[in-house]
């Protein structure tokens, strides 16, 4: 649980919309890492656990079931993320994506048809993205269903293979 990862930003967001009266549920998966300058003291996160507006679930080796527990998958980070594996499962899993606006996410959410982007520290968008799909549950169903699509049509084990493979042939010629 690192802050760069928008974690304080998603329990903002959180916070807001139980405020207003959204009765759905908001989880933190994961656990401080002591080693890291930016985690989230677990102390925060009882915190934020007590208040009732997010739940803390601590480390869960099972995200499989985790993410069948959720409709949507968000990364509010501001971190410089690579391509992250997190989005990458909740899409396999048909979970509609809410993230930043960031390289890395934007590579996998196409805005509006298997996700939403959002800047980067911007709470108030994060809110209203969050809000839009709890109160639209078709909406994000459909959204899941299209990032399941392309994860099964370019990011699957078999074509990523494939194509690191063509890309290391074409730059190592093999010597036989």
């Amino acid at each position: 649980m690192l802050w760069d990862k928008g974690v304080g930003d998603f329990v903002d967001a959180a916070t807001r919309i139980r405020a207003s009266g959204v009765p759905a549920r908001f989880a933190l998966v994961g656990i401080p890492d002591p080693e890291n300058p930016t985690s989230v003291p677990e102390s925060q996160l009882q915190t934020w656990h007590d208040s009732g507006n997010v739940e803390w679930w601590g480390y869960r080796a099972d995200m499989p079931t985790v993410l069948g527990m959720a409709s949507i998958s968000c990364l509010p980070t501001f971190y410089g993320e690579g391509v992250p594996k997190a989005l990458i499962e909740a899409m396999a899993s048909s979970r509609a994506i809410v993230t930043t606006d960031i390289p890395g996410c934007r590579e996998l959410v196409a805005d509006g048809r298997n996700g939403i982007l959002v800047a980067p520290r911007d709470v108030a968008a994060l809110t209203s993205a969050l809000d839009a799909l709890i109160r639209d549950p078709e909406r994000c169903r459909q959204l899941g269903i299209a990032g399941r699509a392309m994860v099964k049509q370019s990011l699957s084990l078999d074509q990523v293979l494939a194509e690191t493979l063509t890309l290391y042939a074409e730059l190592v010629p093999v010597k036989e």
